[in-house]
């Protein structure tokens, strides 16, 4: 399968230039999600001074951001592909808004709004961008309900009585995005494999492998890559609160070299 792919598709999807020109990633097809998640990093990191202090008009000026960025791309003919993975951008504040909810930064009621404001933002940027989807069986707004609807009603009961979470579940929980991210490149080719030598063996074998095998892998990308770029970047985000609050050089250098 994969020899059909020359050196360019694979630049284009290593680099996610497929989906900005409109063709849909035939090698990883589950990178899509990467798409709207940078953007999503990008108008972040441009209002982390406000969401730090203020995290409900941050929500607010972020869904106005997100009306307004559909606007200027959707006046460019050639750039609407990419609109239908812009679309999920309200998705990823909801994850926000509950993060935020359960550390108290704000009541219930104004999460319940919050939550229904990005909704209807959602409803609508679907309905523009992929009216094929919008009802069932395959409704994207429905999947976006529901999942939406089993975070909180878990984080409800948890509130009265906290779970008691396995340590093997919150490994899956860690390196989940990498499960999703290798799922279809590395299960992809031992099931590839194992299909080639079916009956030899049997389907069911192959798909637990393929799964242990993904698993084994984004265990391996937490570990030796996530993790210790994570603790750089909090040393480095350290490093900066204590540059502001600290008016010696000399100091500073001393404790960053520390």
């Amino acid at each position: 399968y994969f020899a059909q792919f020359g050196f360019g598709d694979w630049f284009q999807s290593a680099t996610l230039l497929s989906y900005f020109l409109s063709h849909p990633d035939a090698i990883y097809g589950v990178t899509w999600f990467l798409v709207p998640l940078i953007v999503f990093q990008l108008l972040g990191t441009l209002s982390y001074g406000l969401m730090r202090r203020r995290e409900l008009p941050c929500c607010l000026l972020m869904t106005v951001g997100f009306m307004a960025l559909f606007w200027a791309v959707g006046r460019f003919p050639g750039c609407f592909g990419i609109l239908s993975y812009l679309q999920y951008l309200p998705v990823l504040l909801s994850g926000c808004i509950l993060y935020w909810y359960r550390r108290e930064c704000f009541s219930r009621k104004s999460a319940g709004m919050l939550l229904a404001l990005t909704f209807a933002v959602f409803l609508a940027l679907c309905r523009r961008c992929s009216p094929d989807r919008f009802s069932v069986p395959e409704s994207i707004p429905l999947q976006f309900f529901w999942g939406a609807a089993s975070f909180i009603i878990a984080m409800l009961l948890d509130a009265q009585k906290p779970f008691s979470v396995p340590g093997p579940m919150l490994l899956l929980a860690r390196i989940s995005f990498g499960v999703y991210l290798g799922q279809m490149t590395f299960g992809a080719l031992v099931l590839d494999a194992a299909l080639k030598l079916w009956p030899a063996i049997p389907l069911g074998l192959a798909i637990l492998v393929s799964f242990l095998l993904t698993v084994l892998i984004a265990a391996a990308f937490h570990q030796w890559i996530e993790k210790p770029l994570g603790a750089f970047l909090a040393s480095c985000q350290k490093a900066r609160r204590y540059e502001q609050n600290t008016s010696s050089p000399g100091e500073l250098r001393k404790k960053v070299s520390q």
